[in-house]
């Protein structure tokens, strides 16, 4: 009965978020959002959305299933990517455009990009990690959430200078590369 009260309140919360963000924000879960689902096969997701290819850590121009392979969906899902590791979707993250146009997206502990770093500490687990940014230092933070009750996945989310720039969610371990598929 616990799991149940827990599940409950949690929903509750998202939709607490959800209202206070927008109604057209989509709410994130560790299994991914919208139609994009983490295990989903490559050869699924690119029937039926136009993936554009932004890299991969084989030798290839084009997209193949092997390997690390990053895309992005501009048109439909603009501030959204996607990593397949051998074919699979491990990892999606959501950012900010290059214009500054904030992604539309809740994590699943009510934080989304732009948030500023104390409302985004205030709002993730205790048991979440933090550590200085790999690039910046102490001007920013990875914070890593890989939750006891679902070993296979995890979120980090990456703050630079205040803000949170970008998280991801997905395998424990694809979310904790730090260049793409690295």
């Amino acid at each position: 009965m616990l799991g149940g009260t827990i599940a409950a309140v949690a929903i509750s919360a998202c939709s607490t978020w959800a209202s206070e963000t927008g109604a057209d924000t989509q709410l994130v879960t560790l299994d991914g959002v919208g139609p994009f689902h983490i295990g989903s096969a490559f050869a699924d997701v690119s029937a039926e959305f136009p993936l554009k290819f932004e890299y991969s850590s084989e030798p290839f121009e084009h997209p193949t299933g092997v390997g690390c392979e990053i895309f992005s969906i501009v048109s439909q899902w603009p501030t959204v990517s996607l990593m397949f590791e051998e074919g699979i979707l491990t990892r999606i993250d959501f950012y900010q455009t290059d214009d500054g146009k904030a992604a539309t997206y809740l994590s699943p502990h009510g934080a989304s990009v732009g948030m500023n770093e104390a409302d985004v500490r205030a709002r993730v687990h205790a048991g979440t990690g933090s550590s200085n940014h790999p690039y910046i230092g102490a001007d920013g933070a990875y914070l890593t959430y890989l939750p006891a009750e679902r070993p296979d996945r995890g979120i980090v989310y990456e703050i630079e200078r205040g803000v949170l720039y970008n998280f991801r969610v997905g395998d424990a371990n694809s979310v904790q590369y730090i260049e793409g598929c690295l």
